[in-house]
């Protein structure tokens, strides 16, 4: 074969002095390859199929044509029903090398995008370093989760930074014990606070409890820490006869026992919800680079995802499924 000058579209043209013949050379893997390339891209973007075509001046048809084959490549691919984590990726230091700061804190937080499954993230301060689809959120599922991610003792993060849903608490002290700190978001407790007693409570006493709640985001020192402390507990020294459970006055039970309840069950729960979260509010103060909200994965990777899934809405279950996997996989460490 001989060169033969290139062709209109600036291919190397071929020629063949047995037959006379001229022809190009074709190779289908970088075809392919390049298809993929513009796939990925393409799903995870902004752009639509129709501005796609009009940029690249191919038919929406025969993008949608090399796009079908790829989404059938890429089922064969993902696994959805595995956890992956950034020890997948070569070259790639796990989380849970401990080496630098990202190391040393992890958050963790899920999302639902539909009501039938869940995703669960863990993300340093840089990185995504594991995610796992899961039909609920609850303790069973974060426990499975960190055996995944954390599969060394020796490599667990300093800190773990929860929304404090109950059963990631109770998954995160039971599976680190007493070898990780927990910091609670506080961004979650102001919302949970406000869901018992609302943003204007009506009792003297809640005004006041949401008033240290409030003060919580401007705390920056252990000074101010145990400034905050002794006013809390000053609060619960003056108000605790309205936390008690009292008998009521009329009611009895079907035994004709005296029943006792709450008078203010709002102000009960608001106070119950901020003293069980005393052991994980101050963390950060201890671990420097903590951060004190979940917001690293709210905002750096959830509001993302929930924006490229309402640009693609309409896929299937499955095809929903290798769009967040790509997504969670593109923004861990390579």
């Amino acid at each position: 074969m001989l060169r033969y000058g290139y062709t209109s579209s600036g291919k190397q043209r071929w020629y063949c002095p047995q037959c006379g013949t001229t022809s190009i050379k074709t190779r289908p893997d970088i075809t392919k390859n390049k298809w993929r390339r513009l796939f990925i891209r393409w799903l995870l973007s902004n752009t639509s199929l129709t501005q796609l075509s009009k940029t690249l001046k191919i038919s929406q048809r025969t993008l949608s044509y090399h796009f079908e084959s790829i989404w059938a490549q890429l089922k064969e691919e993902v696994n959805t029903f595995r956890i992956y984590t950034s020890a997948d990726n070569e070259n790639t230091s796990t989380a849970y090398t401990g080496q630098g700061n990202q190391g040393k804190v992890v958050i963790l937080d899920a999302t639902y995008v539909r009501r039938d499954y869940v995703i669960l993230i863990a993300k340093n301060l840089e990185h995504v370093l594991g995610f796992g689809f899961y039909p609920r959120e609850n303790y069973q599922a974060w426990l499975s989760f960190f055996k995944a991610l954390f599969p060394n003792p020796i490599y667990f993060p300093d800190v773990v930074v929860i929304d404090g849903k109950k059963g990631l608490t109770q998954a995160a002290n039971e599976f680190f014990e007493d070898k990780v700190k927990i910091q609670r978001c506080l961004f979650h407790l102001h919302l949970l606070f406000r869901g018992h007693l609302s943003s204007r409570p009506e009792t003297q006493a809640g005004k006041e409890l949401k008033h240290l709640v409030d003060q919580l985001s401007a705390i920056t020192t252990k000074q101010a820490m145990s400034y905050w402390l002794l006013k809390f507990f000053l609060w619960l020294s003056y108000y605790q006869p309205f936390l008690l459970k009292v008998p009521h006055p009329t009611k009895k039970d079907k035994l004709g026992k005296t029943i006792w309840y709450y008078e203010d069950k709002k102000l009960r729960a608001a106070f119950s919800l901020v003293k069980n979260s005393l052991p994980y509010l101050f963390t950060f103060l201890y671990y420097p680079d903590t951060p004190r909200t979940t917001n690293h994965v709210e905002a750096g990777v959830n509001a993302r995802l929930k924006e490229l899934i309402h640009q693609h809405r309409g896929l299937s279950r499955l095809k929903q499924k290798i769009l967040i996997t790509l997504f969670l996989k593109s923004k861990m460490e390579t």
